[in-house]
């Protein structure tokens, strides 16, 4: 229930909340899991280094057109952020996403007590580890493996070796008839 409440602390009206699924839950896990790999490995990894290494936190930056505008939105399980760096008279400002508004939100999140993003895999949503170079798939212990969220079916529980030599991308190439290494 939300509620109306006066400064003196006296009720004055409650409205239940109506909550209706708008998105799929694997699709949307999906996005946020690539969130978070942009700020691991994308346009955001420069501002992720400046927080604490076990922080997990998802981010997109976003540059216009002419350097016009900087922006950047982010999240954790605590917060979502979302800063932006520009003129009125929509001039150049001569910054990127990652440059301008990505290091505001660094900053502010700093100054919070933030929780990493931890959210679970929606039930029939498994995590794939694939090469992050190749598209190839991996073991977590490969170097360069990222998780994949993929639809919980029986061929991505096999194991895969760290040479790319095996996996879904191996397959997928010789499906195509070629090999393009």
């Amino acid at each position: 229930m939300r509620s109306v409440i006066a400064e003196d602390g006296e009720l004055k009206q409650r409205y239940a909340i109506e909550i209706t699924q708008a998105a799929d839950a694997g699709a949307v896990y999906a996005i946020n899991r690539a969130l978070v790999q942009v700020m691991e490995r994308g346009t955001g990894r420069s501002v992720r280094r400046q927080l604490p290494d076990d922080l997990i936190v998802a981010g997109k930056t976003g540059t216009s057109d002419d350097l016009r505008d900087s922006w950047f939105a982010g999240f954790t399980n605590d917060y979502l952020i979302v800063t932006w760096v520009g003129a009125d008279d929509n001039r150049p400002i001569g910054l990127t996403g990652s440059s301008g508004a990505a290091k505001i939100w660094a900053g502010l999140l700093m100054s919070l007590e933030a929780n990493s993003y931890n959210a679970p895999a929606p039930e029939g949503v498994a995590l794939h580890w694939i090469d992050y170079l190749t598209g190839d798939s991996s073991a977590e212990r490969c170097p360069d493996a990222v998780p994949v969220p993929v639809p919980a079916i029986d061929y991505y529980t096999r194991t895969f070796s760290c040479d790319g030599e095996t996996g879904f991308g191996a397959r997928v190439r010789s499906w195509l008839g070629s090999d393009t290494r």
